[in-house]
């Protein structure tokens, strides 16, 4: 059985063989190509077929807003201007 340092050493062997730039490149090319999707697949998990908010709001330890933290922050700002004012630009 061939181990995976063994394939390592096998593939670094043929590819030290070659003396072509151009080689080298898509070499190069693909391997970063491979590296990028091995990074993506970390960082984005597949989406379920069933989305449920009611699933989303217990993997995710959803607790909802404090609302009396929430007034409170409200009330601290002491916002004077009229909402028109605000959402203008």
């Amino acid at each position: 059985m061939i181990t995976l340092e063994t394939k390592k050493i096998n593939l670094i062997s043929q590819i030290i063989t070659f003396n072509n730039e151009k080689i080298i490149s898509e070499l190069e090319h693909i391997i970063n190509a491979i590296s990028l999707q091995s990074h993506y697949s970390k960082l984005f998990k597949p989406v379920k077929a069933d989305l449920f908010i009611s699933e989303m709001i217990k993997d995710q330890n959803y607790n909802g807003v404090n609302r009396q933290k929430f007034e409170s922050i409200i009330t601290d700002l002491d916002i004077q201007e009229p909402i028109s004012e605000l959402l203008s630009i």
